[in-house]
């Protein structure tokens, strides 16, 4: 309970802090933008651009919420998983994990300078941290796919067994 009171606050603040900077009430999705771009110094994590903080208005095309393991492949839409980057940046990250993208597309002191960002980052910490700089992902995909395999198997026994009881 004290955990979500102080979420709930610090969300709050958050919404007053986005709403004086754009002067108007912000949209939950604004508050997202925000917050991702408050949680990384207002530099796109992939490139180190700067993120203007007017930016953070849902019409601004320059800037997109990322799902740093693609929703796609691993299924999680959480906030752990998300940052805000440039378009471009997301653009030419696709769908892929961000160590897949720069060993595909950068060379080695891109993936260097881009860990040394991610690292630089106090306020992302386990989980988040992780997605940010993992280089195994097939465990993780695995994984997802097996505990949803599982859950669609349960569903359809509960449904198979409600369609026997009517029918």
């Amino acid at each position: 309970t004290k955990g979500l009171e102080e979420r709930t606050a610090e969300k709050e603040r958050r919404r007053k802090e986005a709403a004086d900077l754009l002067g108007r009430a912000v949209t939950d999705d604004e508050l997202l933008r925000y917050e991702l771009a408050h949680e990384q110094g207002f530099k796109c994590i992939y490139s180190g651009d700067a993120i203007d903080p007017a930016g953070i208005s849902a019409n601004d095309t320059r800037y997109q919420v990322d799902h740093i393991l693609p929703w796609s492949r691993f299924g999680d839409d959480s906030f752990l998983n998300k940052t805000l980057c440039t378009t471009k940046a997301n653009q030419d990250k696709r769908g892929r994990t961000p160590f897949e993208w720069f060993s595909a597309d950068k060379v080695e002191a891109d993936w260097l300078e881009y860990t040394s960002r991610v690292e630089g980052l106090s306020s992302v910490k386990g989980r988040k941290k992780r997605n940010y700089s993992i280089k195994d992902a097939g465990t993780i995909e695995d994984k997802f796919k097996a505990r949803n395999l599982t859950d669609t198997q349960w569903a359809t026994r509960l449904l198979a067994d409600e369609l026997k009881r009517i029918f």
